[in-house]
């Protein structure tokens, strides 16, 4: 995954350094992000300065009070994301849904 991670982060900064004023939304999984490892890692290795924010998703009915002690410095955000409960229709169905680990925000403002 590292060498994903660091072709991610290469083509992000080339494109950035090309277009200095836009901005640049990620959608990568949990796993490219956590930590401020990966992707986020590699760009601002190649982009010293530059601002990224990081959301990890997690599955839950509700929001903490407090996050848990395993979620700490996953990444700038965590975002809750409700379960569907099993008597409601789940879009698209299962059978046709790609599974793989939540996504992940990680955002570029200049």
């Amino acid at each position: 995954m590292m060498l994903w991670n660091e072709v991610m982060a290469e083509n992000t900064s080339v494109y950035l350094k090309q277009s200095t004023r836009t901005a640049m939304l990620v959608l990568a999984g949990n796993g490219h992000l956590m930590y401020n490892a990966g992707i986020s890692s590699g760009i601002a290795r190649r982009l010293p300065g530059v601002r990224q924010t990081s959301f990890y998703t997690i599955g839950g009915d509700s929001c903490p009070d407090t996050p848990g002690h395993d979620s700490l410095g996953l990444a700038d955000y965590i975002w809750i994301v409700p379960h569907s409960h099993k008597n409601q229709q789940e879009f698209p169905p299962k059978r046709e849904r790609h599974e793989t680990s939540p996504i992940l925000l990680g955002v570029y403002v200049p």
